[in-house]
């Protein structure tokens, strides 16, 4: 029922902090209100500048307008005028010269005519030079010659034709019509010139307002630039860091699973693993019991056997949750690959071919040797796996600084830190992985191979967390993986791992058992009193604590479990080391 609780707190905790999507990324509201009220000034802006560049344009469109159209009305008036002029000049002395009335007809008609244009181009006089008297000069002067040429007429009309012809031809009449021209020229150039000025300054204000126009569309076009440049900035902004948000969401996520799975692998590799205990005391009992020539004896050694496969299992489960028993000294990751390469190359598949490139001067490790040689033998039987054909399998070791961004690319929950580290590389040239299988490679049991356990790889990781490293994959389908374990660099010597010998156990003495499995209990019984030991036993550490207390000066040795509950084996122990300092 322990592990049953430990899987059962874990999947709360992992309910209570897993973050909710729907709340996850940044408030996109302040993201977005930057590129509003830039919007919303830059269409302002440009409305307000083109309606200013229309209104100006438009302006000056209709004062130059005016003045062109003021200077084609002096032409039209200068043209009718003269004509006019001429045709009562001409009437007269045509009537003169003729002695024929009918031309007095022509005179009468022509003379209404000439006044309203006199009267028309005298209002332009008006409106183009207040102060001239060219108008009045025009009028009076005309009336001086119709004054004349109605006195010719009334002498044809008295037949004193020679009289008429004397007078429409006399000096007094040629006086007159040349001061009516001179006033009326006076009059058109008056106008004209006030009409050119006009034109002219019509004309450098259309120049002047296109060029500010142009000026300001020029700054529009910059502020659009500057707005379409601070929204994409932003985007790209808001748009990082929701892939930001996303990523650290997964990674977390995946993160409490790979937690979760590692109470619950560590759970059942306990109890587990006490099992296997209990049936390996019992079956060395039994083979100790029984002659060496008895039948049974070859069934116990299967059991043996069978017992030390399912505890390598555990091994790697126990490893996953890191939770194994680990000897920590300053290793060569080299050396240590040096160290079982002839058991790697008698364990990969046939076509697989290993080469190697080891650095020969790295810095040291603090590391558990037989968990090095495990990192390394579950990669290559995975890299040999993974590939058909005679492929290179590469073993490589190298020195790596590692920076802040690089700890994005790790496996989640990798307690490494910036700074030198040491590689372990393994690189096939296999299959490959795609998107979905790299994500689930490190899962407890979960496995692409139909005979494959699925416990290599999650052992592996727990192998180097608990080293306080991480582990990088790359991996595409069809160009091959690599795997990177990367530990923490030492300034620790380098030592060699010490050699366990192997020695008869039979012994005498008293030997105290403590654990809270009654059935490794009686198994560890079994076995120590087949070697020769007295054995007390005591299944919680309060009653340890109490045996110890009443038979110190007798026992020799403690087996402690540390994992008890109520009263837990580091507690047990410390009260007992307290009461034999007593003692």
């Amino acid at each position: 029922m322990r592990f049953g609780g430990a899987y059962t707190r874990a999947a709360v905790d992992e309910a209570n902090t897993t973050p909710d999507s729907a709340g996850t990324g940044p408030d996109p509201s302040w993201l977005n209100t930057g590129p509003i009220v830039g919007l919303t000034i830059g269409v302002l802006a440009t409305f307000l500048g083109f309606a200013g560049i229309l209104w100006g344009t438009w302006s000056v469109y209709r004062s130059l307008e005016s003045a062109s159209s003021s200077q084609l009305e002096l032409e039209q008036l200068t043209t009718r005028i003269t004509r006019l002029d001429e045709r009562l000049s001409s009437s007269a002395r045509y009537a003169a010269t003729t002695g024929d009335p009918k031309w007095e007809t022509h005179h009468s008609e022509a003379l209404p005519q000439l006044r309203a244009a006199i009267e028309e181009a005298a209002a332009l006089s008006l409106e183009a030079m207040p102060a001239a008297t060219g108008g009045r000069v025009s009028r009076s002067e005309r009336a001086r010659v119709t004054e004349l040429e109605a006195a010719a007429f009334q002498l044809i009309r008295n037949d004193q034709t020679d009289e008429a012809t004397a007078l429409v031809f006399s000096d007094a009449y040629e006086t007159a019509r040349q001061r009516d021209t001179a006033g009326l020229a006076f009059l058109t150039h008056a106008i004209s010139e006030k009409l050119s000025r006009e034109v002219d300054r019509s004309k450098e204000r259309m120049t002047t307002t296109l060029v500010l126009a142009l000026m300001g569309s020029g700054l529009l076009l910059l502020l659009w630039l500057a707005l379409a440049s601070a929204i994409r900035r932003r985007l790209e902004a808001n748009a990082m860091a929701e892939r930001e948000s996303r990523s650290l969401t997964e990674r977390i996520q995946s993160a409490q699973r790979l937690e979760s799975l590692s109470v619950l692998a560590g759970g059942i590799a306990h109890d587990f693993n006490n099992l296997l205990t209990g049936i390996l005391s019992n079956a060395g009992t039994a083979r100790r019991k029984l002659p060496a020539n008895d039948s049974a004896q070859r069934h116990l050694s299967e059991i043996v056997q069978g017992s030390k496969l399912a505890a390598h299992l555990t091994s790697q489960l126990l490893a996953y949750a890191g939770k194994g028993q680990f000897q920590i000294l300053a290793r060569d990751l080299s050396a240590a690959v040096t160290e079982i390469q002839d058991l790697l190359e008698t364990s990969v598949r046939h076509k697989a071919k290993l080469t190697y490139d080891l650095f020969d001067d790295l810095p040291a490790v603090q590391a558990d040797p037989s968990q090095l040689h495990q990192v390394l033998m579950n990669l290559v039987l995975n890299a040999s796996e993974s590939i058909e054909g005679e492929v290179d399998v590469i073993i490589r070791t190298r020195v790596i600084e590692l920076t802040e961004a690089d700890l994005g690319g790790l496996v989640p929950g990798s307690p490494l830190q910036p700074g030198r580290c040491v590689a372990l590389e393994v690189e096939d040239f296999g299959w490959g992985m795609d998107r979905e299988t790299l994500h689930r490679v490190f899962i407890p049991f979960f496995s692409t191979k139909s005979g494959g356990r699925g416990l290599g790889l999650a052992a592996t990781l727990g192998i180097a967390h608990r080293h306080g490293g991480g582990i990088h994959v790359e991996s595409e389908l069809g160009r091959g993986t690599q795997f990177r374990v990367l530990f923490p660099a030492s300034d620790g010597i380098v030592t060699r791992a010490p050699e366990t010998p192997v020695s008869d156990l039979s012994g005498h003495g008293v030997i105290l058992v403590v654990d809270d499995d009654d059935y490794i209990l009686e198994a560890v019984y079994a076995m120590l009193e087949s070697y020769g030991y007295s054995v007390r036993v005591a299944n919680t550490g309060r009653k340890a604590i109490e045996i110890y207390e009443q038979h110190c000066d007798e026992i020799d040795l403690v087996l402690l479990d540390m994992s008890m509950p109520v009263m837990f084996g580091e507690e047990t122990f410390r009260e007992l080391k307290l009461f034999r300092s007593i003692v």
